[in-house]
């Protein structure tokens, strides 16, 4: 467990329709001092451990992987993909992982939106399997994934994300600055996982009014779930994911709730208990890239 003289938390909230619990926990830099735990050098902090998609790649790069990173605004995302998708047919069967960040501007208030999401592609010679995984339950990406479902032939789209009301307040990133880390994260250890699309059709439900499945966070491989923020949301993967309480999740075989434990911290703000292993991790992603 870390020790409470090295983080910080904030108090930040996303958007007027979903407030994010605030649970930033970030280690204090040496040129950083104590005084320094106020809401703004906060945030600011915190975003200067966010990834760009510049270095993500090369995170990527790093780590011998080949997943794509793409960025652009709805419909450049929306080409782009399509695009990479139609011609990855010619070395079906096939894999693919995308980190995807959407950048447009809010013509009312004039603000900057930024936000990464995910996407697991399985190609095969019926049909194109999409997983869309995105860690904070935001809505807003979730219409690039439908709009490129729709643009290709055969097409199957499963949509996993904790925007729904059943699943709250349970959503896997509770902050507003992580999702690259988190996104990051994930494309990771879902390249690792070759029966991810075989497991994820063992729990998913069609969505006849939308067209596609849903699937509930809850039910995910245990690894996609060990960095998510809330505990009350862990609690729940527990409970209702059998193979959470026997799948080691570490390098140092720890069970999901024994890792979550070495990285939980007390977060006076909120006054719960919050899982701080996203912030781990941005340090260490960050340090990888930036020395």
């Amino acid at each position: 467990m870390f020790s409470s003289n090295e983080y910080v938390c904030a108090n930040i909230s996303r958007s007027s329709d979903y407030t994010f619990i605030s649970a930033f926990i970030l280690t204090m830099l040496k040129e950083k001092s104590q005084e320094d735990s106020n809401r703004e050098s906060s945030k600011s902090l915190n975003n200067a451990y966010a990834l760009s998609a510049q270095e993500i790649k090369l995170f990527f790069l790093k780590k011998n992987n080949d997943c794509h990173v793409i960025t652009g605004d709805f419909e450049q995302l929306v080409k782009q993909i399509v695009t990479l998708l139609k011609n990855s047919k010619e070395q079906m069967p096939c894999r693919i992982q995308i980190a995807y960040k959407r950048t447009d501007i809010d013509f009312e208030t004039g603000e900057e939106y930024q936000h990464w999401s995910s996407m697991d592609v399985s190609v095969t010679t019926d049909k194109i399997g999409i997983l869309y995984l995105d860690s904070a339950g935001d809505p807003s990406n979730i219409e690039i994934a439908i709009e490129i479902a729709q643009s290709l032939e055969n097409a199957e789209l499963t949509i996993c994300d904790d925007f729904s009301p059943k699943y709250k307040p349970s959503a896997m990133q509770k902050d507003g600055e992580s999702c690259s880390i988190f996104i990051a994260d994930l494309i990771l250890q879902m390249k690792k996982i070759n029966d991810l699309h075989e497991r994820i059709a063992l729990h998913r439900i069609f969505n006849e009014k939308e067209n596609y499945y849903d699937l509930d966070p809850r039910k995910l491989p245990p690894i996609l779930l060990r960095n998510a923020q809330s505990i009350t949301f862990l609690t729940q993967c527990i409970n209702e994911n059998e193979e959470c309480a026997t799948y080691r999740v570490s390098n140092k075989g720890e069970l999901l709730m024994e890792y979550v434990a070495r990285h939980t911290i007390f977060c006076p703000l909120v006054n719960k208990e919050v899982n701080a292993a996203i912030q781990a991790k941005q340090i260490a992603f960050a340090r990888k890239v930036r020395i």
